[in-house]
């Protein structure tokens, strides 16, 4: 695996706490509650896609805020508290930008972030104040190649990349890995799809493998073990139409986890601060026809726990963790000995 450089240390890792500032739910979010981008939904007014809220407490699925702008489909939110989704449709921006959305997490208020002429195709933060986006039309690399640019979330500035290679197509989804590097992957490329992983100390972008089995690659998460999930549109029998998957680091190549006869496609996927794993399928068959549905997953057995479905939601994208679960490594870190590390959930 490669490694943050340089290494992180305890002082180092007091400072970085000490930089996001205390951390404290407001009054109308529970820790594990987690937020769901729509970007078909009508709940808003003008068919501009919606965030919805999965409350763990009361285990409903609640209408949380209105973007201003149409079609948003990712979302992040920082360990600090402050969460984004992308902007598309008519862009409030200037000619040729396009908005990044911040949501106040007290009253739901949805404002302009920044502009910039990036497509905020996808999102994840690394809980080291940066934000990590694909933007799928930058022309880095060529037509239809894409690339993956990084920006501080003070100040939007871009701090890293482009970076992208000439033999990917189309990068769909992102995450960040507990080594820090990133991992990206691909739509369909001669019939499968593609693992990468950029390591940002020296910008190589290295392809890990064939996702084997995968039919179209959904969205990926890295669970605080390590272990890294995808969502997939194609499943084993019985789960023809979707399928969790475990992916192999090193290899790029997956093994199915655990799905549901009624998935629908799903596409984003997280674990929550309690362990479990959150799909967002975009129109299930266990809710009301037409509707969307979140599922709840044994992050263990891949067992269905529950699932949460909102008459509104049609097609839930992403799906975020409120207090993301990505854990800072430190102390033990460069020693290769897991029994050393000591992680602390920002």
């Amino acid at each position: 695996m490669n490694r943050w450089s340089p290494a992180l240390t305890a002082p180092t890792l007091v400072l970085i706490m000490a930089a996001l500032g205390p951390v404290s739910a407001p009054a109308q979010f529970e820790l594990g509650d987690l937020l769901v981008v729509d970007d078909s939904s009508n709940a808003c007014p003008h068919f501009r896609g919606a965030v919805f809220k999965v409350d763990l407490v009361s285990n409903d699925l609640t209408l949380f805020a209105c973007p201003s702008d149409g079609s948003p489909d990712a979302i992040a939110i920082n360990p600090d508290g402050r969460i984004f989704i992308n902007g598309a449709g008519n862009s409030p921006c200037g000619l040729g930008e396009m908005p990044l959305f911040e949501i106040n997490p007290d009253n739901s208020a949805v404002s302009i972030a920044t502009c910039a002429q990036t497509n905020w195709d996808e999102l994840a933060v690394d809980g080291f104040g940066k934000l990590l986006v694909i933007d799928g039309s930058h022309d880095a690399c060529g037509p239809l190649k894409g690339a993956v640019l990084e920006f501080s979330v003070n100040g939007f500035s871009l701090t890293g990349g482009p970076w992208c290679r000439a033999d990917w197509f189309s990068p769909h989804s992102l995450s960040v890995d507990v080594d820090g590097t990133v991992l990206v992957s691909t739509t369909v490329q001669g019939g499968t799809a593609k693992l990468y992983r950029i390591d940002r100390s020296t910008g190589v972008v290295a392809l890990e493998g064939d996702m084997t089995g995968t039919s179209i690659a959904g969205h990926l998460t890295v669970a605080g073990d390590g272990r890294i999930f995808l969502t997939d549109w194609s499943g084993p029998p019985g789960c023809f139409r979707g399928d969790v998957k475990t992916v192999d680091g090193e290899s790029g190549a997956t093994t199915s986890f655990g799905c549901s006869g009624d998935f629908w496609f799903p596409n984003g996927i997280t674990q929550g601060p309690g362990g479990d794993l959150f799909i967002a399928d975009r129109d299930s068959q266990i809710c009301q026809v037409g509707t969307g549905t979140v599922w709840r997953m044994d992050s263990g057995s891949g067992a269905i726990l529950d699932n949460y479905c909102h008459s509104e939601t049609f097609n839930p994208a992403e799906i975020a963790a409120w207090f993301d679960p990505t854990s800072i490594f430190a102390d033990g870190f460069e020693s290769g000995d897991p029994s050393a590390w000591s992680a602390v959930a920002p």
